[in-house]
């Protein structure tokens, strides 16, 4: 038996697949459904799962899947809808302007 990944809906009596389902189907079918351009061969991908725990909660966490980074800006909290929450308690909006006004309040 072979899996695959599914290209294209494709019903029966008693069974459906949609675009993405997997199902395991014998190797003659997996073959045919690949050259007909209705299904592709999968191969089960490892997922890295990472628990992220701030030492604080005024922190921001921003992590870049296509890159592998992580950045923890401290001082920082991203209330979403990209609004930052700074120590003083003023909210502002846009990474950038949240990372300068938390630089000038570490001036003063």
């Amino acid at each position: 038996m072979v899996k695959v990944m599914m290209l294209v809906s494709m019903a029966a009596e008693t069974w459906s697949l949609v675009p993405g389902n997997v199902t395991e189907v014998t190797e003659e079918v997996a073959t045919s459904w690949i050259n007909a351009g209705l299904a592709k061969s999968y191969e089960q991908q490892e997922v890295k799962v990472v628990e992220i725990k701030p030492e604080k909660n005024d922190s921001a966490i921003e992590i870049n899947l296509e890159k592998n980074e992580i950045d923890i800006l401290e001082g920082l909290n991203h209330v979403g809808g990209g609004w930052y929450l700074l120590p003083n308690g003023e909210k502002v909006q846009g990474k950038e302007e949240a990372l300068a006004e938390l630089a000038k309040l570490g001036e003063e």
